[in-house]
């Protein structure tokens, strides 16, 4: 009987001992016990686990239940108590991210900004709740999420990123914005493309402006108003003429698939001023306001209304009349052809009236203020 009994005791042993967790190993448990430290579960009915409150993963303590079943990965076995092991059920979600990351390599992903920092924008991955990293430079500052808004305002914002280096060993994720955003907007631009038309009228609001003309947001992309399209007047800077925010409207004159660009002109939306002079009003003899806008060997060119200019020919002042560009005064018309649109005029030396209360200026002091600019 001893015998039989001993021989049964080395099989259960034998039983225990080849059923003993290894470290890594996934298995299935029951929990036996839930406190305040953590959760006690039962392994096969030979061993246990315990698994501590932070490496319960997804689920708060208190949504585990007496007798549930719940997969763990074995950690190690505890030092003073023999047959009890450290469990975790937060590395198996890990690892399930970790792999759903890599099935994800070549798809776009949702982040969201937690840090920003003097490199770059620490993340978290909407979809497996991962820590990420996006250096400075793979950033898109013009991204409808991060525009216009300073650095650290940029906490809190979602963009899409793309995985550029995934290392699971060193715990190390780095994600490209600028890429996808690039991607992104390459594609609006294609589609707004496809719905325009040259002619087309539209209108939006001024985003920003810049020495060689403005831009408009429409359909969520910038269009740009070049400055030899915002107005039929002559003026310095388009920022003269408009303003951020501004919303005004131009019709489309470029469309190019290719180099993805398109085109609007504010001007064409009015006529050319030249088609609708008022030749009641403007006509021989006729005297009218008018500024110095530009020189020429010849002369100098008055403009008398937006977008009518007129030659005051040099036979018409001498060298100590000598015109200030800037400056107003009035001016008689001499010719006009309307076909040609050309205009002369000559001063009305009785009737000058200067801005700066200067009738005239030496040609030598002129010339040098006109260098100047």
């Amino acid at each position: 009987m001893a015998a039989k009994n001993n021989k049964l005791v080395e099989e259960i042993l034998l039983a225990r001992q080849e059923n003993r967790p290894q470290q890594g190993q996934i298995l299935q448990a029951t929990v036996l016990a839930v406190n305040s430290d953590g959760i006690f579960l039962d392994i096969n009915k030979n061993y246990e686990a315990c698994i501590t409150k932070n490496e319960l993963g997804a689920k708060d303590l208190k949504d585990y239940k007496i007798g549930e079943r719940v997969e763990v990965c074995i950690l190690e076995e505890e030092r003073k108590t023999s047959g009890v092991y450290r469990a975790s059920i937060k590395r198996i979600e890990e690892k399930a991210s970790w792999n759903k990351l890599n099935e994800l390599r070549e798809q776009n992903l949702e982040v969201l900004i937690n840090k920003v920092v003097k490199n770059g924008a620490e993340v978290t991955i909407t979809l497996t709740k991962q820590r990420a990293f996006i250096p400075l430079r793979l950033i898109d500052y013009k991204h409808e999420s991060l525009k216009n808004l300073d650095q650290q305002k940029w906490v809190g914002k979602k963009i899409p990123a793309k995985i550029l280096e995934l290392d699971e060993s060193k715990n190390k994720i780095i994600l490209d914005n600028k890429t996808v955003s690039d991607e992104q907007r390459k594609a609006k631009i294609n589609e707004v493309i496809s719905k325009l038309f040259i002619g087309q009228e539209i209108t939006g609001k001024v985003v920003r402006t810049t020495k060689f003309g403005a831009f408009i947001e429409y359909d969520g992309i910038d269009i740009l108003i070049p400055s030899s399209e915002l107005s039929w007047a002559r003026f310095n800077e388009p920022s003269d003429l408009i303003s951020a925010g501004d919303e005004i409207s131009g019709k489309v004159f470029k469309i190019d698939s290719d180099n993805q660009q398109i085109a609007i002109s504010r001007k064409q939306i009015v006529p050319e001023p030249w088609t609708i002079v008022d030749e009641n009003k403007f006509k021989v003899g006729t005297k009218h306001k008018g500024k110095v806008v530009s020189h020429a060997e010849f002369g100098f060119f008055i403009e008398v209304e937006p977008g009518i200019e007129a030659l005051l020919h040099k036979s018409n002042y001498s060298e100590k009349e000598f015109p200030v560009l800037g400056t107003k005064f009035e001016v008689e018309i001499t010719n006009i052809e309307k076909p040609k649109k050309r205009m002369g005029v000559k001063l009305v030396p009785a009737a000058i009236k200067i801005e700066s209360d200067v009738d005239v200026v030496t040609a030598k002091t002129a010339k040098e203020l006109e260098h100047a600019k």
